[in-house]
């Protein structure tokens, strides 16, 4: 199999379920983030005779083994099929009910569209489209302090591990325990942006297939957070949700 061959492979199979598709030809390794919620790294030997995955949980935390379930080092199409099937399902138990079937009906939809037609839903932006022209104009923007006391007062106890950089002009934190979002400011248009980072430096700025608003007004930032605490909400099971806010009013 070749790095292309791969490629389309991955594409083809998780249609409609993947962004963030990337080659790496020095590495021979395909990357995409998964569900908007997993990194998955497919790669191939130099030989292109052996297959291996791996997929990435959470930033700093990557698995190979898939509740016991074999992933085939042949680098055949019909062996890398199975395998990408068995990550397919894996991936699905982790996700609860109510977030795969918003998810899967999106993709369903998607996966109906041409090329260029499923490239701009995937990148649609949520927010009004005559608000996003005039970016700059009739609004005050905050600086990074400001953004910083947004969010910890938006979320409150959901959130910690808080980092500031003002040099960078971003916010780091982890939201109910699990995500780790970036959010920061455009140098230069003072823009606002928002990030769910997933192994490394590998991230997905998209939530539930859409863009956040680019205004960095008060209000506009506080609805982007929103729909951030919405979708980390929708991937993460009822009873961990009831529990961990139990926890946390306990601990006040």
């Amino acid at each position: 199999m070749t790095i292309k061959e791969l490629h389309d492979t991955v594409k083809s199979f998780f249609l409609g379920k993947i962004d963030r598709l990337s080659v790496s030809l020095k590495y021979r390794r395909v990357s995409c983030m998964l569900y908007e919620s997993f990194r998955l790294e497919c790669c191939l030997s130099n030989s292109g005779k052996k297959f291996r995955a791996r997929l990435w949980v959470a930033p700093c935390t990557r698995i190979e083994d898939f509740l016991g379930k074999d992933i085939s080092e042949i680098a055949e199409s019909v062996e890398v099929l199975r395998s990408l099937k068995t990550i397919d399902d894996y991936c699905r138990l982790r996700l609860p009910e109510k977030f795969l079937k918003l998810y899967d009906k999106q993709s369903r939809t998607i996966a109906k569209l041409s090329g260029d037609e499923r490239w701009r839903a995937r990148q649609h932006i949520s927010a009004d489209a005559e608000i996003q022209k005039d970016v700059g104009d009739a609004m005050v923007r905050i600086d990074i302090e400001q953004l910083d006391t947004i969010v910890k007062d938006f979320f409150g106890v959901k959130a910690g591990q808080f980092k500031l950089d003002k040099q960078q002009s971003f916010v780091e934190f982890v939201i109910y325990d699990t995500y780790l979002i970036h959010c920061g400011l455009d140098p230069l248009t003072g823009s606002f942006g928002a990030r769910t980072v997933m192994g490394g430096e590998f991230a997905s700025n998209t939530f539930m297939g859409k863009l956040l608003p680019l205004r960095s007004d008060v209000e506009s930032v506080r609805r982007s957070l929103k729909i951030i605490d919405e979708q980390c909400r929708l991937r993460l099971p009822d009873k961990f949700l009831v529990a961990f806010e139990l926890y946390k009013r306990m601990g006040q």
